[in-house]
């Protein structure tokens, strides 16, 4: 009987200490949710400054072009209309690449958010006592999961490659104006 008691006690001793690491790891793990989360707000942030920056350089851009069609409105009123128009649709496009991204990274966000909060309720009902193979196999689940979402958040499409837009600066309007009889 005592022979019984001591297996069992070690038993349940190498499957605390095993629950234990499980704990630790998962701990670790919470920990790079949270980097990543945050990197993803930064992006977030930085997405929404560079929408406000096109918008203020939109300002800019129509006031240097009304000043220029204003000096010669009778003969170029149509180029006028012409240039604002094709920025507007550069403009535009850009535009929805940024959105774009911004809403694929605050819809990554919310999913590892989401994953975050269901790991947090795992481990908030983790049971020391419960079988180390039980736990492992929730463990490795949740793992699977974030594994899979980590990749998802690493995938890049050629919508989210680097724009070669470049704002344009109009130099060429003095020396047009300057050319004019």
């Amino acid at each position: 009987m005592e022979n019984i008691d001591a297996k069992e006690e070690s038993r349940r001793l190498r499957n605390e200490g095993k629950n234990r690491q499980l704990q630790e790891e998962g701990e670790r793990m919470k920990g790079k949710i949270h980097v990543i989360l945050d990197r993803h707000f930064g992006k977030i942030e930085e997405t929404i400054l560079n929408q406000e920056e096109m918008a203020k350089h939109k300002t800019l851009v129509f006031e240097q072009l009304e000043s220029f069609f204003d000096l010669i409105k009778k003969r170029v009123e149509k180029r006028c209309e012409d240039l604002k128009q094709e920025y507007v649709r550069i403009e535009a496009r850009e535009k929805r690449r940024l959105k774009q991204r911004q809403m694929k990274l605050e819809r990554e966000a919310k999913d590892l958010q989401d994953f975050s909060k269901e790991f947090d309720d795992f481990f908030a009902e983790f049971d020391v006592e419960m079988d180390f193979m039980a736990n492992r196999c929730q463990f490795d689940y949740f793992w699977e999961e974030f594994k899979q979402l980590e990749a998802t958040m690493k995938k890049a499409t050629n919508f989210f490659a680097v724009s070669e837009f470049k704002f344009p600066n109009f130099d060429c309007l003095k020396d047009e104006s300057n050319l004019i009889d």
